[in-house]
């Protein structure tokens, strides 16, 4: 049974036992790719360095270039800070840390998933979603009842 990501949290409590069949796999499925966008994350925040370290070299090497008179560390940092490769760079890294949150989100919601499964499971076994039933004395008193319409002679119509 697929599932689409608007749904993985749903859970039908009439097919608990297809539910914990799938959360394995569910859980793996969001777990990889966490891993995955964590990894892409490292890789960002790695250009990022790179980038930085890039402009930090070449401001050096030319700082009249790049609008200063002298080269301080603030004047350095905020030159960097000012160039498109730098932002480009930053966006991508801010995207990968959203994107890596959003599924640290969804596999811990998943492991709420997992505690609501066990505790419907509980419930189940508790007897909470079964059908009403009549005690036994209750159970003969509408049999008696239904006995004795069934017998009560039948009133003549005009």
């Amino acid at each position: 049974m697929e599932r689409n990501d608007d749904d993985v949290f749903a859970i039908d409590k009439d097919r608990l036992d297809e539910e914990w069949v799938n959360q394995p796999l569910l859980y793996y499925k969001y777990a990889m790719k966490l891993a995955d966008a964590r990894e892409d994350f490292e890789r960002a925040k790695a250009r990022k360095d790179v980038v930085e370290a890039d402009l930090d070299a070449a401001i050096r090497r030319d700082p009249p270039a790049f609008g200063l008179e002298k080269i301080t560390e603030d004047a350095l940092k905020k030159a960097i800070i000012r160039q498109r490769r730098y932002t480009e760079a930053q966006e991508e890294l801010i995207k990968a840390r959203h994107a890596m949150d959003v599924l640290d989100l969804t596999v811990n919601t998943l492991d709420h998933r997992k505690r609501a499964l066990e505790k419907l499971v509980d419930l189940r076994l508790k007897e909470y979603f079964s059908e009403p039933r009549a005690s036994a004395g209750a159970r003969e008193d509408m049999g008696r009842v239904s006995r004795d319409a069934a017998f009560r002679p039948r009133k003549k119509r005009d």
